[in-house]
Formats: structure tokens, C-alpha cells, sequence
């Protein structure tokens, strides 16, 4: 579905490799259950942890997403010097009125930091993007959506909208100063 979008990057992964293990890792937790009650799918680069697809579904708890998820100190420090130079940018793709009504802006989903990052002046234009420790739009779905009919048009919907997304921060993860 999504190679006609992007058939090289696609092309390069087998199915096996993109789905995670079913069964909880138990070695320093006992009391979780043996087999997760959620599967996720996750197209990755490797080389730096970017991931223009990730899907989770399960129970109450599915969603779609892409980005950066907690990137290493080198790279998000990239991320916030491509923030510094051309933030304008990132905000006028967050701010859309497609992307923003269909993933709602960056995930929080881990708690920005409550000042600007050290280098960075507290007065930044774009303080409120560079507060950010991972950088990830996503979208909760419902089990209707998850299992529904329509899923893989709201797939194709997400990626499809997510591309400038990626692309700045693929861009910003090759920037040098």
C-alpha cells in the first residue's frame, strides 16, 4: 500500500523484521503477563532510530505514528540546531490544517523539558519546539478504526500527511552548522 509512495525505502524491509515479539520480556518483571495483549509494527532506520511508520494495536490502546522516539544526545542535538536555524518551518508544517486536525501537533507523551535546553535562549521564537526530548505525531484510534474497514485509508492518510513531517526531520538529522 505505502510503497507507491516510497517503493525503495519500503522495498528494503521483510515483514518479519518490522513486527515485534508478542511475549513480555520477564527477566526483571514477573508479574507481567507471558504474551502482550498489543502487537506493533515499526518501519525503522537502524542507522539513527527514525521510524516513518509505527503501528500499534491492541485493546484501547492503538495508534499510528512517526518520528524520533527518545533520540540519542548527538542527534537531538542536530534536531534542535535545525529548530534554531529554519523553526519557522516545523512550525508551519505542525500547524497545517490537515496534519494539525489529524495528529494534533507533537505527541508529549514524554513531558518536554519546563525551560529552554541549555545553549538555547529562554526568549527562542521556537522555545516551545526546542523544549522537545523526542519528536513524534501520532494518533490514538479507536477499536472501530484499528479493526475496521477503513484502517489502511487512515494508514495511507497518516503517512501521506506526515511526509513534510519526515522530511524535516530527516533533513534535520544530517544538519551541520
Amino acid at each position: 500500500l505505502l510503497s507507491k509512495y516510497d517503493f525503495d525505502y519500503f522495498s528494503q524491509f521483510k515483514p518479519k523484521e518490522t513486527i515485534s515479539r508478542i511475549n513480555n520480556n520477564r527477566r526483571f518483571n514477573q508479574s507481567l503477563p507471558i504474551y502482550k495483549n498489543y502487537f506493533t509494527f515499526s518501519v525503522m532506520d537502524k542507522s539513527d532510530g527514525f521510524s516513518p511508520l509505527h503501528i500499534s494495536v491492541g485493546p484501547g490502546q492503538s495508534f499510528i505514528g512517526c518520528g524520533y522516539h527518545n533520540p540519542d544526545k548527538e542527534l537531538l542535538k542536530k534536531i534542535r540546531d535545525a529548530i534554531d536555524y529554519d523553526g519557522q518551518v516545523l512550525q508551519d508544517i505542525l500547524h497545517q490544517t490537515d496534519f494539525e486536525d489529524f495528529f494534533g501537533g507533537l505527541s508529549t507523551f514524554k513531558e518536554p523539558l519546563k525551560t529552554s535546553p541549555r545553549g538555547y535562549a529562554k526568549d527562542h521564537p521556537h522555545v516551545d519546539l526546542l523544549r522537545f526530548k523526542s519528536f513524534i505525531v501520532s494518533r490514538n484510534l479507536s477499536d472501530e478504526e484499528a479493526t475496521g474497514a477503513d484502517f489502511l485509508n487512515i494508514l495511507e492518510q497518516a503517512f501521506v500527511l506526515s511526509k513534510a513531517f519526515r522530511d524535516y526531520l530527516k533533513r534535520a538529522g544530517s544538519f551541520e552548522i
